[in-house]
């Protein structure tokens, strides 16, 4: 989760200034006056009575034609990229709390590999860390602030499953099952992703308990049902004893933390995107309408070089 929040900043759109659009407003008014002029005279040239289309005034036709593609894709570019920059140019705040949100949940991620590292796995603990600064926060700062942190630990838990379950879930290589799309999930796979989230919350507060045992106390309910009862039943006992959930727990974090990392999405910098996409003579299209933008938003040039 915090890997994919941090992300979804680096590759939030960099809108393009007003100062900018208006900038390549202009660049691309000059080029089609240009192809205007160009257009005219060769009409004229043309309409000549006495006008023969030889090979060499085929070459010049198509260096036209290229020219003139090129500067259509061009300004349909612009149009996209001018409605892209438009349809988030508000969203800079929800950007940095974005990011905000990621940092706070790399910090509290890392002070939970730091808690299982050193009270989890050793036997006996190296220290109870989380379970001795809970109590001391109770006990000297204020009275509720170590169970407000143990819910914010806990309820750092539940949104990493949360989140793990709208990236991965029921997902398999080569396609999804019954994916979260905002806006067009259908029940069948909205009932069957709360379904997952049930069954999950029964291990997340398993894990809760063990981890903070020292903090909640060795007597309380929820350590006796899920640390003690769960621990020693049949088929259990080898796997909870040699923690070897702890460690698939801390394998799956690293390998996704180095995919996220290794394989972090393409920043979408409109103005390199416009540049690199113009440049090759591409169409942002496509590109675009994995922004949000596609081109019935908007009335894009046709390319037509056949006279009509």
């Amino acid at each position: 989760m915090p890997f994919g929040l941090i992300n979804s900043w680096r590759t939030r759109i960099k809108a393009l200034s007003p100062k900018r659009r208006e900038e390549m407003k202009t660049e691309l008014g000059q080029q089609a006056r240009q192809l205007h002029h160009i257009a005219r005279l060769m009409i004229k040239k043309y309409e000549k009575p006495d006008y023969q289309y030889d090979k060499d005034e085929q070459q010049k036709f198509k260096a036209f034609q290229k020219h003139y593609t090129r500067s259509v894709t061009s300004y349909n570019n612009y149009r996209m990229v001018e409605e892209i920059s438009l349809s988030n140019e508000s969203s800079s705040c929800r950007h940095f709390l974005g990011l905000l949100a990621g940092i706070t949940a790399l910090i509290i991620s890392l002070v939970w590999v730091a808690h299982i590292g050193l009270y989890m796995l050793p036997d006996p603990p190296v220290t109870r860390m989380l379970n001795e600064g809970l109590i001391f926060l109770d006990e000297n700062v204020w009275g509720f602030f170590g169970t407000t942190l143990f819910a914010i630990f806990s309820f750092h838990l539940v949104l990493c499953v949360i989140w793990g379950n709208m990236e991965f879930g029921l997902n398999c290589i080569c396609f999804k099952l019954h994916p979260l799309v905002p806006g067009e999930t259908i029940m069948s796979s909205f009932l069957m992703n709360a379904m997952v989230l049930g069954v999950t919350s029964f291990s997340t507060v398993q894990f809760i308990t063990q981890a903070f045992q020292g903090y909640a106390g060795s007597d309380s309910s929820a350590t006796v049902l899920f640390h003690v009862s769960a621990r020693n039943m049949t088929g259990f006992l080898y796997w909870f004893r040699n923690n070897v959930f702890i460690y698939v727990l801390l394998s799956v974090a690293f390998l996704n933390a180095l995919r996220l990392v290794c394989c972090a999405p393409k920043k979408n910098d409109l103005e390199d995107m416009y540049a690199s996409y113009t440049g090759k003579g591409e169409s942002l299209e496509d590109r675009a309408a994995g922004l949000g933008v596609t081109g019935k938003h908007m009335e894009l040039m046709e390319v037509r070089t056949d006279g009509k």
